[in-house]
């Protein structure tokens, strides 16, 4: 009987590293591999009701949103190569100012010296 026990324990750790090996390759089997996931944040959506999702997740694969849900689901669905932990912040879309007067450029060190209204009425706008 002593002899048994030993190797009974020595099969019960083996059955259990095998089965936990197998868990962990089959749990990845069907992920889907991408960049990064934001996870856990309060997400600001831009879609028509402006909806406010709390506690979720953001999968980015090759620079896009491919897709927003829970924390739950997307770790289930994605196998991120990295995951950023936005616990308590607010996650949105970059503003872009597109306002740059890109036409002033040309006119750019004609007359530096003198206000605006003076640069605007005697100087840009004549021409």
């Amino acid at each position: 009987m002593k002899k048994i026990i030993p190797f009974l324990l020595i099969l019960t750790l083996i059955v259990l590293l095998i089965i936990g090996y197998l868990t962990y390759v089959f749990s990845n089997r069907n992920r889907i591999s991408i960049d990064l996931l934001i996870k856990n944040g309060t997400i600001l959506t831009i879609d028509s009701k402006l909806s406010i999702l709390k506690n979720a997740s953001i999968a980015i694969n090759n620079s896009k949103i491919i897709a927003i849900d829970s924390d739950k689901k997307l770790l289930n669905d994605f196998n991120p190569q990295k995951i950023i932990n936005a616990e308590n912040k607010l996650i949105m879309p970059g503003l872009i100012n597109t306002h740059t007067h890109a036409a002033m450029v040309l006119f750019r060190g004609i007359k530096d010296d003198v206000d605006l209204n003076t640069w605007l009425q005697n100087y840009i706008w004549p021409y």
